[in-house]
């Protein structure tokens, strides 16, 4: 049975202008992992419009049932190390219920200049981005 993999990153912010260049960090990481044949659902690329233009929450409190449904139909998780991942509440709660419902998590961080993303080890996460 063919599945996917779930991309948890940081967007919840004050600023707009941080939230659509979370979004967009978001966007290049599902590109970059679908060019190599990794299918990916990112509840930020899918509801960031659904936010912006039609009034839906941005905030974890709102779209918690909805992602712990993907959650739970997916493979296993993809952390996305960007600017925000450490005071992430929608990140950390995204890896809770993945450990909950007993799914595996890696953390990846974009290739600067390029649409790539690079897997990397917890320690290096953890040390570089401050990620859960």
């Amino acid at each position: 049975m063919m599945s996917y993999s779930y991309l948890a990153s940081p967007y919840n912010h004050d600023d707009p202008k941080i939230r659509q260049k979370r979004y967009n960090l978001a966007l290049r990481a599902c590109v970059a992992l679908m060019r190599r044949n990794v299918f990916v659902f990112s509840p930020i690329v899918h509801s960031h419009n659904m936010a912006t233009n039609y009034g839906l929450p941005g905030n974890y409190i709102f779209w918690k049932t909805y992602n712990k449904t993907m959650l739970r139909v997916c493979e296993n998780v993809l952390v996305l190390c960007i600017d925000g991942i450490g005071i992430s509440e929608g990140v950390a709660g995204e890896l809770l219920i993945a450990e909950e419902l007993n799914k595996t998590h890696q953390y990846i961080e974009l290739v600067k200049g390029e649409v790539a993303v690079k897997f990397i080890g917890k320690d290096k996460a953890q040390e570089t981005w401050d990620a859960p």
